[in-house]
């Protein structure tokens, strides 16, 4: 990231000069009540002033609704801003030497949005690269009318002393929160952003290449199962090592290098763009986005996501946000987070677009025989005009509707999908000094059958760049040992994107065949399975933790700590399932599932039946269903019915368990049977009615009445119950 060299000279602040007059500022909304804002003031040599008893940054200052401030005799334009959701308010003022003015304004939420904006339809905005201090963010947020942010606390610098945190969420209104103790690795490779957990990773590094950026997230992985990995930016050098390796949680489209008064026109220390086919100033953001589309042709499913870097570059805070839906659910940073992953959201850095596909939200699966007609219902607010909204299939432009300058237009749009993939839609604006756009996430259209949509060229795009990229390390890394080191991982991303490219080549029967052969389209059934009977339940279940990764412990509310559970939940549930996505193998397949798997079972070729769990201890919440997987092999090939039971160790003599239920769930068209197959999943359904904790012990059968089946194998496991 460039920082302050990139920036233009600094502001004047206005107590500088000796001969001054003033000007007084009063921002009130529709209520005639007092409303923070930020404020842009400059002179007629464009030179931007300051209010020094005020929080500034770059070319602007923030007001409380009531500022006043001294200023050199000269005609002063003044610009008022709200975040997106409101008008923009500009003029001017003349300061004569010791007179007053006034600039009296009331700044009102834009037509045809409600009084409380678009959290009246459950969207809430947030900025995911805030460099400020913490204690601004407060009124930051505030005159930015922000919802959400993570504030950047440590960077590239050791942290080999430093304590958990015993707070890093905080909430000053039934509508804004923040988190602190974010991170970020900046470096050759690029950025990466971490959230959610309690202290700094130890950044040492011995040069701008080693050790590798995976060495500390998978450091952050084993620390914290609920950490958030964000990629700064798609043109980053290392974004085909961390899609191939990092499982990234969101992927940044709305980013630094867009300002609000132009753009940062190059890729730094990232792949650079064609200039020939996307010159500045909006090249950078088209070239954003087309790395963006390439990774969703080579079947990723990484939620698009914003951030405005404020306090390093010269936007304001939430210049660039990504909005996501919550629907019925509470705001929290938990459940933000959930609706993100899911990708029921849209990017912006001005337009607000909020679109439905035959009725879902962004980041739904659509099948195919019911979605070869999608109906877009759009709505399209903006303060600033729009020239288009395009949607994007498999990244291409396969339709465009004009927009006039209205600042708020609703469609209804038809089109027809001759192929599978994705789409999704976005709105470009007509400012000529910048990238000003909305994106929405995709939608997802086939069969779970078919597998991902895999485009050759976009994989051979990465085979490419990941080439590039390893010819850099070299050159880079003279030392032998840590060339080895930090190409070790490279050479991993490399084989992942050539088995990509493989498999998209194939034809799609053999590539079906493929899929089959490696238990891809059965896992993918298992996985949506799942993922439903999860969502069916208004609250989760505590995930299982390892010793020592207790999650929540500051949290003491009820409803707090339920979030987190869901949060914990969807994530290993949907980490599985993108990981499925990208399988290459049978045994990447069964890594992918390893996190869900509680029981695991083995049949011997003399049919005999063992059992053990993942787990010494299992975390429930009272009356509330646990689903996890449970692994078979099955070397023995029988086809009998696997079943489970429990019994209490707490009674003597141990009896059959009350108050605990634990059985396999009958999926759709699938007999609760063995397949006879050597490898199988199935879901286990366990329900705890009694709070505290106890010891079970699970049995486990294939089946009796013959003389082999008859073996029963045991697990004992601790329940711990929440009430």
């Amino acid at each position: 990231m460039l920082a302050f060299a990139a920036l233009p000279s600094p502001a004047i602040h206005a107590e500088e000069e000796f001969q001054t007059g003033t000007v007084s500022f009063r921002i009130v909304n529709h209520e005639g009540q007092l409303t923070p804002a930020r404020i842009h003031l400059s002179n007629k040599e464009g030179e931007p002033h300051l209010a020094p008893d005020c929080l500034s940054w770059h070319d602007h200052f923030i007001s409380t609704g009531e500022t006043t401030l001294k200023l050199p005799p000269d005609i002063y334009r003044w610009e008022i801003e709200r975040g997106p959701e409101h008008e923009h308010l500009a003029g001017e003022v003349q300061i004569e030497t010791n007179a007053s003015a006034h600039v009296n304004a009331q700044i009102n939420r834009l037509p045809s949005l409600t009084k409380n904006g678009l959290i009246d339809e459950h969207w809430y905005s947030g900025d995911l690269h805030v460099h400020r201090p913490v204690s601004e963010i407060k009124p930051l947020m505030d005159a930015e009318d922000l919802n959400f942010a993570t504030v950047i606390e440590w960077w590239n610098a050791p942290a080999k002393n430093s304590r958990p945190a015993t707070t890093t969420t905080y909430e000053f209104s039934d509508h804004r929160l923040y988190s602190t103790m974010a991170g970020e690795d900046e470096r050759e490779g690029g950025a990466l952003l971490y959230f959610n957990l309690e202290q700094p990773l130890d950044l040492s590094v011995k040069n701008r290449e080693y050790p590798s950026p995976m060495v500390f997230l998978e450091e952050a992985r084993a620390e914290k199962q609920n950490v958030w990995i964000d990629v700064e930016k798609t043109f980053w050098w290392d974004v085909p090592l961390w899609a191939a390796l990092a499982d990234p949680d969101s992927i940044g489209i709305a980013h630094n290098h867009m300002h609000r008064s132009g753009v940062l026109d190059s890729e730094a220390w990232g792949k650079s763009r064609d200039r020939d086919r996307y010159p500045g100033p909006r090249g950078n953001g088209q070239w954003t986005q087309e790395i963006y589309y390439h990774l969703l042709n080579c079947g990723f499913r990484i939620p698009p996501s914003a951030g405005s870097a404020s306090g390093v570059l010269p936007n304001p805070v939430g210049h660039n946000r990504v909005y996501v839906q919550l629907g019925g659910q509470s705001f929290a940073k938990e459940t933000w987070f959930n609706a993100l992953r899911q990708g029921k959201c849209f990017v912006t850095n001005g337009p607000l677009l909020r679109v439905k596909a035959n009725g879902e939200w962004p980041g739904a699966d659509l099948d195919l025989e019911n979605a070869e007609r999608v109906t877009f219902d759009i709505a399209l607010t903006s303060r600033t005009p729009v020239s288009r909204i395009e949607i994007i299939q498999n990244g291409k432009i396969v339709d465009s509707i004009p927009c006039d300058h209205s600042i708020s237009q609703t469609f209804k749009h038809t089109i027809g999908l001759e192929n599978r993939g994705w789409f999704l839609v976005r709105a470009i604006g007509t400012a000529a000094h910048t990238y000003q756009f909305a994106s929405t996430a995709p939608w997802f259209v086939g069969s779970p059958k078919q597998g991902p949509y895999l485009d050759p060229d976009s994989a051979k795009f990465f085979v490419d760049w990941v080439n590039e990229r390893i010819e850099r390390v070299k050159l880079h890394l003279p030392d032998r040992d840590q060339e080895s080191s930090v190409l070790e991982y490279h050479l991993r991303a490399k084989s992942f994107w050539e088995q990509r490219l493989q498999i998209a080549q194939e034809e799609p029967k053999q590539r079906t065949r493929t899929l089959q052969a490696i238990g891809y389209t059965d896992s993918i059934s298992l996985m949506l399975e799942l993922k439903r009977l999860f969502e069916s339940q208004s609250r989760g279940s505590l995930p299982n933790q390892t010793p020592g990764s207790a999650i929540a412990a500051n949290h003491t509310s009820t409803g707090e700590f339920d979030e987190v559970i869901n949060f914990t939940e969807e994530q290993l549930i949907n980490r599985a399932i993108r990981r499925v996505y990208l399988a290459h193998s049978t045994q990447e397949i069964e890594e992918a599932l390893a996190p869900l798997v509680w029981l695991e079972f083995s049949i011997n070729p003399e049919s005999r039946v063992k059992i053990q769990s993942t787990k010494d201890r299992v975390r429930f919440r009272q009356g509330v269903p646990l689903y996890r997987l449970a692994k078979i092999e099955n070397t023995a090939g029988i086809t009998a019915q696997l079943n489970l039971s429990a019994i209490d160790l707490s009674t003597d003599p141990p009896s059959k368990v009350s108050g605990f239920e634990v059985a396999f769930v009958e999926r759709a068209n699938q007999p609760n049977r063995l397949t006879g197959g050597l490898n199988e999943y199935k879901i286990v359904k366990a329900t705890t009615h009694q709070s505290g904790l106890r010891e079970v012990r699970i049995q486990g059968d294939a089946g009796q009445g013959t003389q082999d089946l008859g073996f029963r194998a045991t697990a004992d496991v601790l329940l711990e119950t929440l009430e």
